[in-house]
C-alpha cells in the first residue's frame, strides 16, 4: 500500500482537530466526540451556521472511515496476500477508491455551496415579497386617506353649495319683496324708480347669473363624484390583483421552500446512504453518483423557476410603481380641480356678499323712501273731497280681515258662521256680560294695537247703522256712544249721518254712501271713513294718542225690515 495517501488523510484529520480544538479552546470547552466543539447552553445563532458546522463534521467523519478502510486493507494486505502482483492491484484499487470519494466529496461540498446560494436567495426573495407587502399596505393606507380627504372636501363643497343655495333662494324671495315694494313705491312716487328698476334688473341678472355658475359648480361637482368612484373602482381593482398576485407568489415561494426542504432531506439521505455503502462496499458509487446528477438536474430546474420568480416579482415592483405614478397623478388632479372649485365658490361668495350689501342698501332705500312716501300720503287721507288714486291704493293696502265675534253681540243680533254678516231678529241671544246690552253692535274677533289697517262695510240704502272702532274699555252696558266712552263711528240715525264726537257732529254728504271704509292708523292716532263708491273723504278722528287696543264694531240698528250689515272683501286693484 502506499504511504502517501495514509499520510494524507491523517495529516488532513489531524490538522482539523488541531483547528476545531484550538478555536473551541479560545471560546468554551472542547470534546472529541464526534468531532464537535461543544459548549453547555450554547446553541448556534442561525441555520446557516449549523448546516456549516454539520458538514464539516461529516466531512471529518467521512474522512476517518476512509482511513479505517485504507489501514484495514493494507493490514489485510500484508497478512494474507502472498505477492507482491496483488498487492500492487490491491493499492491501485485503494487508490481509484480514494481518487473516487474525494470526487464525490468535492461534488458534495459543491452542492452545499449550492443550497446555500439558493437558501441566500430565498431568503432574499421573502424579504423583497415582506418589502412588496409593506409597499403595498403603505399604498393602500396613502390612496384610503387621499379618497377619505377628498370625501371630506366634497362633503364640505355640498354643505357649502346647500349654504348658498339656501341664501340664493332668500336672495330671491328678498327680491320678489323687493319688487313688492318697488310696486308699491311706483304708485307712491315717480321720481326714483327707474334707479329701483334698473338696480333690480341688474339684480336679477347676477342672480341669473349666480344660479348658472351654482348649477355649473352642481355639475362639476357631479362629475368629480364620478371620477373618484372611478378611481376608487380602478385603485381597488389593482390593489386587489396584485394581492392576488402576491398570493400566489407567496404560494409558489411556500412550494419552492416544501422542495428545498425535501431536497435537503433527500441530500441527507442520500449522505447517509453514501457512508452505508463506504462501510459496505464499493461497488454502488455509480449509482450514488447518477443519483447525484438527477438532483443537480432537479437543482439547475429550481434554479431556473426561481430565476423566473425574481423576473415576476420585477414585473410586480413595475407594476405597483406604474399603479402609484397614475394613483398620484389622478389624485393630483382632482385636487387642483378641487382647488379650481374652491377659488370659484369664493370668488362666488365674494360676489354674493357685494349683492348682500347692495340688497342691504337698496333695503334701506326703499324704507327711505317708503318713509317718505307714507308720510306724504298720510296728509291726503282725512282731506276733504275725492281721494288721490295713489293715496286710495295705499290706504286699501291695509285691509284687514275682520271677522265678527258672536260672543259680542247683542241678544237680537244674528251672526252668518263665517262671521262676514249681521241681521237684526225678534230672538234673544243668552246674556253675557261680553255682550252689548243697550247699543245694537257687535265687534270684531281681531283687536289692533299698532299700524295701519282699513276695512269695508256693505250698508246699502237702510236707514240706520254704526260702523267704526270701539276702545278695548267701553262699557257695554251703558248706552252713551261718544268718543269719550270709547266709541269712534260714523252713525246713520233719523236719516242724519254724524259722527260720535263729544257732542255728536252731524254731517251734510253729497252722496249717500252704500259702501263705508274704515281706516285706522294706530300710530299717527286717526280713524278715518270713506265713501267707497265715489272714493271721497266723509270724516276723520285725529290727534288721539292711542293706549289701548281698537276693536272693529258695527251696529244694525233695531230694523228687521232691513237687509244685513255685511263685512265686504277689499280689492287692492280698485
Amino acid at each position: 500500500m502506499d504511504g502517501r495517501y495514509t499520510n494524507i488523510e491523517m495529516n488532513f484529520a489531524n490538522d482539523h482537530l488541531q483547528k476545531c480544538s484550538m478555536s473551541c479552546e479560545q471560546k468554551t470547552e472542547y470534546s472529541h466526540v464526534g468531532e464537535l466543539c461543544t459548549q453547555p447552553g450554547f446553541e448556534p445563532q442561525s441555520t446557516s451556521g449549523r448546516e456549516s458546522l454539520y458538514r464539516r463534521t461529516m466531512v471529518v467523519f467521512i474522512s476517518l472511515w476512509i482511513i479505517t478502510l485504507i489501514i484495514l486493507g493494507a493490514v489485510l494486505s500484508v497478512s494474507f496476500l502472498p505477492g507482491s502482483g496483488l498487492q500492487n492491484e490491491m493499492t491501485d484499487l485503494q487508490r481509484m477508491t480514494s481518487s473516487s470519494i474525494l470526487e464525490i466529496q468535492a461534488r458534495l461540498e459543491d452542492k452545499n455551496k449550492q443550497l446555500e446560494t439558493k437558501n441566500r436567495e430565498n431568503s432574499n426573495l421573502i424579504q423583497e415579497k415582506s418589502g412588496l407587502q409593506n409597499q403595498l399596505k403603505e399604498l393602500q393606507m396613502r390612496t384610503s386617506n387621499n379618497i377619505s380627504g377628498l370625501q371630506v372636501q366634497l362633503e364640505d363643497k355640498n354643505k357649502q353649495l346647500e349654504t348658498k343655495n339656501r341664501e340664493n333662494s332668500n336672495l330671491i324671495q328678498e327680491r320678489s319683496g323687493l319688487q313688492i315694494q318697488l310696486k308699491e313705491i311706483q304708485m307712491k312716487t315717480s321720481s326714483n324708480i327707474s334707479g329701483l328698476q334698473v338696480q333690480l334688473e341688474d339684480k336679477n341678472k347676477q342672480l341669473e347669473t349666480k344660479n348658472r355658475e351654482n348649477s355649473n359648480l352642481i355639475q362639476e361637482k357631479s362629475g368629480l363624484q364620478n371620477q373618484l368612484k372611478e378611481l376608487q373602482m380602478r385603485t381597488s381593482n389593482n390593489i386587489s390583483g396584485l394581492q392576488v398576485q402576491l398570493e400566489d407568489k407567496n404560494k409558489q415561494l411556500e412550494t419552492k421552500n416544501r422542495e428545498n426542504s425535501n431536497l435537503i432531506q433527500e441530500r441527507s439521505g442520500l449522505q447517509i446512504q453514501l457512508k452505508e455503502i463506504q462501510m459496505k462496499t464499493l461497488s454502488n458509487i455509480s449509482g450514488l453518483q447518477v443519483q447525484l446528477e438527477d438532483k443537480n438536474k432537479q437543482l439547475e430546474t429550481k434554479n431556473r423557476e426561481n430565476s423566473n420568480l425574481i423576473q415576476e416579482k420585477s414585473g410586480l415592483q413595475n407594476q405597483l410603481k406604474e399603479l402609484q405614478m397614475r394613483t398620484s397623478n389622478n389624485i393630483s388632479g382632482l385636487q387642483v380641480q378641487l382647488e379650481d372649485k374652491n377659488k370659484q365658490l369664493e370668488i362666488k361668495n365674494r360676489v354674493i356678499s357685494k349683492l348682500i350689501l347692495q340688497k342691504f342698501d337698496l333695503q334701506n332705500e326703499v324704507r327711505e323712501l317708503q318713509t317718505i312716501a307714507e308720510d306724504g300720503f298720510a296728509k291726503w287721507t282725512n282731506k276733504q273731497g275725492i281721494v288721490r288714486q295713489e293715496v286710495w291704493k295705499w290706504i286699501r293696502k291695509a285691509a284687514a280681515n275682520v271677522i265678527l265675534d258672536p260672543r259680542t253681540a247683542h241678544r237680537n243680533l244674528t251672526v252668518s258662521e263665517d262671521g262676514k254678516q249681521v241681521t237684526f231678529s225678534g230672538g234673544l241671544l243668552p246674556d253675557s256680560p261680553l255682550r252689548f246690552s243697550n247699543w245694537y253692535g257687535i265687534q270684531g274677533k281681531e283687536s289692533f294695537s299698532s299700524g295701519r289697517h282699513y276695512y269695508e262695510v256693505q250698508v246699502g240704502t237702510r236707514g240706520c247703522f254704526s260702523v267704526g272702532f270701539v276702545k278695548e274699555s267701553v262699557e257695554k252696558m251703558k248706552y252713551t256712544v261718544t268718543s269719550e266712552s270709547g266709541f269712534l263711528m260714523f252713525i246713520l240715525e233719523k236719516n242724519v249721518y254724524k259722527v260720535s264726537t263729544t257732542p255728536p257732529t252731524s254731517l251734510s254728504l253729497n252722496e249717500p254712501p252704500n259702501n263705508v271704509g274704515v281706516y285706522v292708523d294706530y300710530d299717527k292716532g286717526q280713524v278715518s271713513f270713506y265713501n267707497v263708491g265715489t272714493r271721497s273723504h266723509i270724516y276723520s278722528f285725529t290727534g288721539y294718542n292711542f293706549s289701548e287696543k281698537l276693536y272693529p264694531a258695527v251696529n244694525s240698528c233695531n230694523s228687521m225690515t232691513s237687509g244685513p250689515l255685511i263685512i265686504s272683501p277689499v280689492s287692492h286693484t280698485a
